[in-house]
C-alpha cells in the first residue's frame, strides 16, 4: 500500500488511532522486526516475525508532526541509513542476532530535541544506556546533578556541538575524561585495513576531537585537568591487538605532549592504563581473539578485574595530580614505571634506582614467559 493511501485512510479515524496509523505510515516500509531474535539472516528470506518498527519507536521517542512528515518525505535515505547501520554492525563482528537482542533500530534523521535518535540503532542503544547510568549516579549519589550529552566521537562537529552545549550547561569544564574506545582483535595477516583505520579513528582521533573541543577553555581559564585512558596496551605489544596497541601508545604518546605543552597553562595532563576489566567490550572481544593472545593473558596472570576497582585507582591518581595514574596491576604500574622516559615518576628516584636492576631482571623474565606460552599456542594452532 502506498504512503498515500495509508494517510487517506487514517483521516477517517478518531484522532488517537490517527497519529498510530500515521507512525506506521511512515515507518512501515522499513521493515526491521525487532524483539528477542533481534535481526538475523531469516530476515533476507522474509521469515522473521513481523513486527515492524513503529512499535519501537512509538515507545522510544515522541512523535509530533513535523517528524512524521520528515519520515514521511525521506523513506529512501531512511531506509538507506538503516541498512547501512546494519552493515556497519556486521562488518564490526556482529554474526549473532542476540548480540543485537532487544536493540532498537532507527532511522538516523530525527529531527527536534536531544531526545532523539542522532545516527542509527547503535546511537539509540549507547543513549539508553547512557540515561541508565546517569539515573544509577542520581539513585546512588547524594547532592548530584547529572547532564548527560551524546556524541559520536569519530565527529568533530558532533563533539563541538555536544561540548558547547554542555559547556552552555554546566560552566566550565574542570575535569576532561577521554575514555571512549574498542577494538577488535585479530591476526595482523588475516585483518582488513578497514579495522586497523577504525579504530584509530575512535581510539585516538576521537581523543583528539575531544580535546580539541574542550581544551581551549580550559587553557583561556587557566585551569583545568586533562585525563586520557590508554590501555595496559600502551606499554606493551599483544599478539592479536596489533590494530589496538598502536592506538593506545599515541594516546600515551598524546598526553605525554601535552603535560609538556601546557606546563605554564594551568592545566594539568594525565594517563591511565586499564587492565584487564570486567566490562561487555572486553566480553566481546573474548570472542574473536585468537588462542595466542588468549595463551598470552594466561601467562600473565588472567586477572580480571572489577570496573569499580579501576575507576578507584584513577580517582586517587587525579586528586594525588598524577601524570601516569596507577591501575590495581601492581606488575603493570612497575612497567610503566620502567618506562615513564622524561615524564614525572611514579616513585621516589633513590626507590627507582635502588630497584632498577631487579626490575630489569623481573620483566625480562616476564618477557620469556608470556612470549613462551605465545609460541606453544602458535605450534598447537599450527
Amino acid at each position: 500500500m502506498s504512503m498515500k493511501a495509508w494517510t487517506s485512510a487514517a483521516s477517517t479515524r478518531p484522532p488517537h488511532q490517527r497519529l498510530r496509523c500515521r507512525v506506521h505510515a511512515a515507518t512501515l516500509p522499513l521493515l526491521f522486526p525487532r524483539g528477542e531474535l533481534g535481526w538475523h539472516p531469516g530476515i533476507l528470506r522474509g521469515d522473521a516475525p513481523a513486527v515492524m518498527a513503529g512499535d519501537a519507536i512509538c515507545s522510544y521517542c515522541v512523535m509530533e508532526g513535523n517528524n512524521l512528515r520528515y519520515l514521511q518525505n525521506h523513506q529512501r535515505d531512511i531506509r538507506a541509513e538503516c541498512y547501512q547501520g546494519l552493515y556497519d554492525a556486521v562488518a564490526g563482528g556482529v554474526a549473532d542476532g542476540r548480540d543485537f537482542g532487544q536493540c532498537v533500530i532507527l532511522p538516523s534523521r530525527f529531527v527536534g530535541g536531544p531526545r532523539y535518535m542522532q545516527q542509527c540503532y547503535k546511537d539509540a542503544m549507547a543513549i539508553a544506556k547512557l540515561d541508565a547510568a546517569a539515573e544509577d549516579l542520581r539513585s546512588s549519589a547524594k547532592n548530584c546533578t547529572v547532564h548527560t550529552f551524546a556524541a559520536d566521537v569519530t565527529d568533530y562537529a558532533q563533539v563541538c556541538e555536544a561540548l558547547t552545549a554542555a559547556h552552555l550547561c554546566v560552566g566550565h569544564i574542570d575535569i576532561l575524561v577521554c575514555c571512549a574506545g574498542s577494538s577488535r582483535p585479530g591476526r595482523f595477516l588475516e585483518q582488513d585495513l578497514s579495522a586497523f583505520r577504525w579504530t584509530m579513528d575512535l581510539n585516538y582521533h576521537g581523543t583528539v576531537h575531544t580535546v580539541k573541543a574542550v581544551l581551549p577553555h580550559m587553557v583561556a581559564a587557566g585551569a583545568g585537568h586533562l585525563v586520557l585512558v590508554a590501555s595496559a596496551a600502551a606499554v606493551c605489544g599483544i599478539v592479536g591487538l596489533s590494530s589496538y596497541c598502536p592506538t593506545k601508545y599515541a594516546v600515551r604518546g598524546l598526553a605525554d605532549s601535552l603535560r609538556n605543552e601546557l606546563l605554564a597553562s594551568g592545566v594539568r595532563v594525565s594517563v591511565a592504563y586499564p587492565p584487564d576489566t570486567d566490562t561487555p567490550g572486553y566480553a566481546a572481544e573474548q570472542k574473536t581473539k585468537p588462542p595466542e593472545c588468549h595463551a598470552f593473558s594466561r601467562a600473565a596472570g588472567d586477572v580480571l578485574y572489577s570496573p569499580e576497582q579501576v575507576a578507584r585507582c584513577m580517582v586517587h591518581g587525579i586528586e594525588a595530580g598524577a601524570h601516569h595514574l596507577p591501575s590495581p596491576d601492581f606488575g603493570q604500574n612497575v612497567m610503566i614505571a620502567a618506562s615513564a622516559g622524561l615524564t614525572p615518576r611514579r616513585y621516589p628516584v633513590a626507590l627507582e634506582c635502588l630497584l632498577a636492576p631487579l626490575v630489569v631482571l623481573a620483566l625480562r623474565l616476564f618477557g620469556w614467559v608470556v612470549d613462551s606460552a605465545v609460541m606453544k599456542a602458535a605450534r598447537l594452532r599450527a
